[in-house]
């Protein structure tokens, strides 16, 4: 929520999506090893764009999931906000300012939660319950 309202207060243009964490830069996100899609390409890669596309996931990266654990079991709150680098579908690639506005948005999130922690307005406990 700290970061829907940063971007609103920043002006920047933002999505909710269903986030997909891969640990694999080539095959896992259907890329080749090499650009004349030469060596092993597993039956399962060709398919794995169209495949997240059908689950309605919005986007592809390779750290989220293993912080938001992390995160977890230190209960601490977290939030993601990620930057378009590469358009998976189309192929085509570039930052457009994207990764300085991320940061942006991270940072005024960080001054949105100091703020409602102050007053009180509205509280955030990430902490596991002990039974």
């Amino acid at each position: 929520m700290a970061l829907i309202e940063a971007c609103e207060r920043l002006g920047f243009r933002y999505g909710l999506g269903l986030d997909y964490t891969v640990g694999s830069f080539y095959i896992g996100q259907g890329r080749p090893l090499n650009e004349d899609k030469s060596g092993f390409w597993p039956s399962f890669a060709e398919h794995i764009i169209p495949d997240l596309a059908t689950a309605k996931v919005t986007n592809i990266e390779m750290e989220t999931s293993a912080q938001f654990v992390v995160g977890r079991l230190h209960g601490m709150r977290m939030g993601a906000v990620l930057s378009v680098i590469s358009n998976r579908v189309l192929d085509r690639w570039g930052d457009n300012g994207g990764e300085e506005k991320a940061c942006l948005a991270a940072s005024e999130a960080m001054r949105v939660l100091k703020e409602w922690d102050e007053s009180g307005k509205i509280t955030l406990n990430a902490r596991m319950k002990k039974s």
